[in-house]
């Protein structure tokens, strides 16, 4: 499950709609709704600190929305790939 299905997911568990959590993310007007649409449907990629007040508001840790897609195994090489240059 890639980022932008993670904030559907998560925003839908505590009945949300796209603009109310645009709003409480700062966002102003008709800006909100259209910005949490393109972050759902990855035009965007929300920054981490934008990340860290989602996982607040959603009370779950960063982690949650943030793990990277592993469905695929291209995206299981990514992720190897990621946790072999932390070592």
């Amino acid at each position: 499950m890639a980022i932008g299905q993670r904030i559907k997911y998560f925003r839908n568990r505590i009945g949300m709609t796209q603009k109310q959590l645009g709003e409480k993310l700062g966002f102003k007007g008709k800006t909100s709704d259209v910005r949490m649409a393109q972050y759902e449907s990855e035009a965007r990629v929300p920054k981490i600190d934008l990340v860290k007040e989602m996982a607040q508001i959603f009370d779950v840790d960063t982690h949650a929305i943030t793990v990277p897609d592993i469905d695929t195994y291209i995206g299981l090489m990514h992720t190897l790939f990621a946790l072999e240059t932390h070592v």
